[in-house]
């Protein structure tokens, strides 16, 4: 049972992992996005991305305690969306940034999914330690997306480009939330549980 319980805290580790990778990767390149397609105007790009930042906050709080009542109800098993960043990747204007993001905020949420199945396999006097690594490994993720963002973006966007592609990092962060997705689907199906 214990090691059964170990590769399950592997496949969340990793799929956590993945998951706010996904997320960090599109925060640093997302500003400059913006300003392109304002043409360079900072002040009015400045204000947009606010906006898309707060819509995207709001939306959270709008559906997080949605999302938490349906997995108590159809059990904790995280559901990670890339879709919505395929979306952003596509998006030519602000605007349409802005449409996608009730639909991504959807797929954002995995975090406390992923908190809810560890606190109901672990042992509470395991708790700290696991929490403490869960924190350590979002933290892990600070320091990764950022280069890897700012890397694909740079060779994707520019006079250097090989192809012009500036939403390179929303695919990127979608290609790695299916990965996520995957990793899930794989784990309850080699250890369904039973909630």
């Amino acid at each position: 049972m214990a090691r059964i319980r170990q590769a399950g805290m592997v496949f969340i580790l990793i799929t956590m992992f993945l998951d706010v990778l996904g997320l960090g990767i599109i925060i640093p390149v997302l500003p400059q996005l913006v300003i392109d397609f304002r043409g360079g105007d900072a002040s009015e790009a400045s204000r947009i991305f606010g906006w898309l930042i707060a819509s995207f906050a709001a939306m959270q709080f709008l559906f997080a305690p949605v999302l938490g009542a349906l997995s108590d109800r159809v059990g904790r098993r995280p559901v990670i969306s890339g879709i919505g960043m395929v979306f952003y990747g596509l998006a030519a204007e602000p605007w349409m940034m802005l449409a996608v993001i009730a639909f991504a905020t959807l797929g954002a949420i995995g975090g406390p999914a992923i908190q809810g199945i560890v606190a109901g396999a672990v042992p509470s006097r395991e708790q700290g330690a696991v929490q403490g690594a869960l924190t350590s490994l979002v933290a892990l993720t600070a320091v990764f997306a950022p280069l890897l963002s700012t890397e694909l973006f740079a060779r994707f966007s520019g006079d250097e480009a090989w192809m012009e592609l500036p939403g390179a990092p929303f695919f990127a962060a979608a290609l790695l939330m299916a990965a996520a997705v995957a990793i899930v689907v794989a784990a309850f199906r080699r250890h369904p549980t039973h909630e």
